[in-house]
């Protein structure tokens, strides 16, 4: 029944998820619009609580994705990755893939029947 349950999540993640917790704990979650109208996530319906809480380098904040999915936390989830979709969103592929190390796996022909879609 104590049986320790080993998770993948840094120290200073599971802390911040902590911190989160203590102030809805309190504070009642915000009501995200979608689709996100805006890159200002307070115009979105998010608090200016929540807004700084996510105010974090691309890591942490993927870590922070990542721990809310791990602990099902459907509000930060969808919080953190409402920031993710703002920082992908209108961004030339190329810059993507080298802002975050992403290899381009994607056969050349693929690529192109993508773009013509896109047209």
């Amino acid at each position: 029944a104590d049986k320790e349950v080993s998770l993948p999540l840094k120290k200073d993640t599971v802390s911040r998820v902590v911190d989160y917790l203590k102030h809805h704990r309190i504070h009642p979650e915000y009501e995200l619009v979608t689709p996100l109208i805006s890159d200002d996530l307070v115009q979105c319906g998010v608090t200016r609580w929540d807004a700084k809480f996510l105010d974090c380098d691309k890591v942490q904040l993927f870590d922070l994705n990542l721990a809310s999915s791990v602990l099902d936390m459907a509000g930060l989830f969808f919080l953190t990755s409402a920031k993710i979709a703002i920082a992908f969103r209108n961004k030339d592929p190329n810059l993507i893939r080298r802002q975050f190390n992403l290899l381009n796996d994607l056969p050349r022909k693929e690529q192109d029947r993508i773009q013509q879609e896109l047209r």
